[in-house]
């Protein structure tokens, strides 16, 4: 069996994605955690998540997991620059 190599998911799949990334920031809730390093953490994996439900069908795998973690740095980047953890 060959590995995939196109990130192309059904509108389900997506909906699926997208609902557990907002599942995983109501019952972590990192906007009320004191310790901002932790917060941003969750936000780091939320940011990832949102990535890889938003692509476009068809995003060769490697490019889509590229802008995943991408989008979890700049995050992550993003996030100590404002909130200083």
């Amino acid at each position: 069996m060959a590995i995939a190599n196109e990130w192309s998911l059904r509108l389900w799949v997506r909906a699926l994605i997208l609902g557990f990334c907002a599942i995983y920031l109501l019952i972590t809730h990192p906007w009320s955690i004191p310790d901002t390093s932790v917060a941003i953490d969750h936000y780091t994996v939320a940011a990832a998540l949102i990535t890889l439900a938003v692509l476009p069908k068809r995003t060769r795998l490697v490019v889509a997991l590229a802008l995943s973690v991408g989008a979890a740095f700049l995050a992550l980047f993003v996030g100590r620059a404002l909130l200083g953890g």
